[in-house]
């Protein structure tokens, strides 16, 4: 049998049961046995990028200052 998910949920529930490996993070998969620890290798910057016309919009600045510091690892 094979299956396939695009979801982490999707993965987590089929590894509940019993049809695989997944490579989950912890807060997805509770109850899953862990087999081994996850080690950063490398690091990818993320740009949070915004159209010119609205760089200056009231909303767009306090979506754009609270991404930047929920996904800040700072």
């Amino acid at each position: 049998m094979a299956a396939r998910a695009n979801t982490l949920i999707g993965m987590a529930e089929l590894a509940r049961a019993g049809l695989g490996l997944a490579f989950l993070p912890e807060d997805v998969a509770p109850g899953l046995q862990p087999i081994g620890q996850f080690e950063r290798q490398f690091e990818s910057p993320l740009w949070l990028l915004t159209h010119p016309d609205l760089r200056s919009n009231a909303r767009v600045l306090a979506c754009s200052r609270f991404l930047a510091e929920r996904l800040s690892d700072t």
